[in-house]
């Protein structure tokens, strides 16, 4: 069902309602990252300059044929035929141009989105004696709106946070146990953006420079070293931004971030911290996700002189994470306290350096 709903009350004192004669066989769902140019409310340009759209398509089926074999039931069916249905249809499209309404698209107990029509066919392929339309056929195009697309605390604005609370809530009844997740990580779902961090402007552009990379990955990943993953090193004292920085890159990208416990990573018996990290890497290369290695110099710190076969080991470890980084099409941030401490061959093989120095009163 398809109906325009008042912004300031529930439903709307009149509201117009499309009723589906016959449920669709299929909602085809779009998604796509768009800028999109539509006119927004300048509170919301610029977490709507790139964001996921979502488009539904559905074709619906119209059929009077039936109902007027019983004229003594349907007499607006007799005398009009679709006409009150296709207008209905029409007056909800024109409606949603009035800003005191909006169009929810019901389906079923567990959907009511808020949309704009964007495409509307209607093709009316029977007719009665007196040309009435008896048969049609509707192909439905419409955008689902998010939050940038209404005011803050707006009527659209709840339904917005309704549907999304609602999609948290099926995800959540998905089973942790199914929930895609890398191994020996924690996963941070991003809920800072660019206005949460207090850095000098130049650094402030050098995380975007990353995001603007990394956004058109599989063109610039470097094609004379077969260079697959994207390396970023973060340096600078506790407590100067790095793991939140890690976050904004990762909602600018609508990615996740997966904080790895080196602790858990580390093994003293020889071949685990290999196939641990062969597990972190496997786990996140089918998902859109950040690797953050917090106090990274732990595991990276410089190689040592092969003096012993501990040594030998520890330097296999190494060159098996250099391995790692460079063949998945995985997002790496190593945090360090200062980069001095990590291995110049990890330094050499980062895409990005980022230095994050303690404030200054200025």
């Amino acid at each position: 069902m398809i109906r325009p709903a008042s912004k300031t009350s529930s439903i709307g004192p009149n509201p117009l309602s499309f009723v589906f004669q016959y449920n669709p066989e299929m909602l085809t769902h779009t998604f796509s990252s768009s800028k999109y140019e539509e006119a927004i409310t300048q509170e919301n340009k610029q977490s709507a300059a790139d964001r996921i759209i979502e488009l539904i398509n559905l074709n619906l089926e119209l059929d009077a044929t039936d109902q007027l074999e019983q004229p003594n039931l349907r007499e607006e069916i007799v005398a009009y035929g679709l006409h009150p249905s296709l207008a209905t249809l029409e007056s909800i499209l024109l409606a949603q141009n009035s800003k005191s309404s909006i169009v929810l698209f019901t389906w079923g107990p567990n959907r009511s989105i808020p949309v704009s029509i964007e495409n509307v066919k209607i093709f009316e392929m029977a007719f009665d004696t007196k040309l009435n339309p008896i048969r049609a056929k509707t192909e439905l195009t419409m955008r689902v709106l998010d939050l940038s697309d209404f005011r803050k605390g707006s009527r659209g604005y709840a339904l917005c946070l309704l549907h999304s609370d609602r999609r948290s809530f099926f995800i959540k009844k998905h089973g942790d146990g199914n929930t895609p997740n890398v191994s020996f990580a924690k996963k941070i779902v991003p809920r800072h953006g660019w206005n949460d961090i207090v850095l000098p402007i130049e650094r402030k552009e050098q995380l975007r420079e990353i995001c603007n990379y990394a956004k058109n990955y599989a063109k610039t990943f470097d094609k004379h070293t077969r260079r697959k993953g994207l390396n970023i090193l973060f340096s600078g004292p506790s407590g100067t931004g790095k793991t939140l920085a890690a976050e904004i890159i990762a909602s600018a990208l609508k990615y996740d971030v997966y904080k790895i416990d080196l602790s858990m990573v580390v093994s003293k018996y020889i071949g685990e911290t290999e196939k641990n990290l062969n597990k972190i890497f496997k786990d996140a290369e089918d998902l859109n996700a950040v690797l953050f290695f917090e106090e990274a110099d732990a595991l990276f710190g410089k190689r040592s002189e092969v003096k012993d076969s501990h040594d030998r080991y520890a330097n296999i470890e190494v060159n098996y994470l250099l391995q790692k980084m460079e063949e998945n099409e995985v997002i790496v941030i190593l945090a360090t306290n200062t980069s001095e401490k990590i291995d110049e061959a990890f330094v050499r093989r980062m895409n990005f350096i980022v230095d994050f120095s303690s404030p200054n009163r200025d």
